[in-house]
């Protein structure tokens, strides 16, 4: 909503589980965004997320997956996009060693103690679904250390042989 908000040429779909959805609807229409925000049901652990996509973004999902559902979410995100387009990955993810950053630590820590499937990833584990979905090297950018994370963003190829 925020992005149809600022962008006045961005049409957004959410993909949201089919329970939520009339809550999401009342959302986009509270924020004056039905026009250029729809909602898509669907359960991304057993669902294809549609095509034609410019861009999808996947924030605060993968550290509720178990790891095959991380993986096996990223290769969905692939099929989704057109040649050319992105994804963007936005939650907690741990440096190589994973001993660090702080605020991803505590998460790990907090996730360990409160669910069964949790547990961070690595930017690495990132990098290697990102790669064997076939996406480009993907490129990470800091956001302001107020927010405590980054933003890892990779681009489908414009010519892949996974089309």
């Amino acid at each position: 909503i925020a992005l149809a908000q600022r962008y006045p040429r961005v049409n957004a779909t959410v993909f949201e589980l089919p329970r939520v959805v009339p809550v999401t609807r009342e959302i986009i229409a509270h924020a004056g965004a039905v026009d250029r925000v729809s909602v898509q049901e669907g359960d991304f652990q057993r669902d294809d997320l549609g095509n034609g996509h410019d861009v999808v973004l996947i924030f605060g999902v993968l550290n509720g997956e178990p790891p095959e559902g991380r993986a096996a979410l990223i290769a969905k995100v692939f099929a989704a996009l057109t040649p050319g387009g992105r994804t963007v990955l936005r939650d907690f993810v741990l440096d190589p060693d994973r001993a660090g950053p702080p605020e991803a630590t505590i998460f790990a820590l907090q996730m360990l103690l409160a669910t069964n499937a949790g547990g961070l990833d690595t930017r690495n584990d990132w990098t290697c679904w990102l790669n064997a979905a076939g996406f480009a090297p993907p490129q990470i950018i800091r956001l302001p250390e107020w927010i405590g994370t980054t933003l890892t963003v990779a681009e489908k190829p414009v010519t892949t042989s996974k089309d």
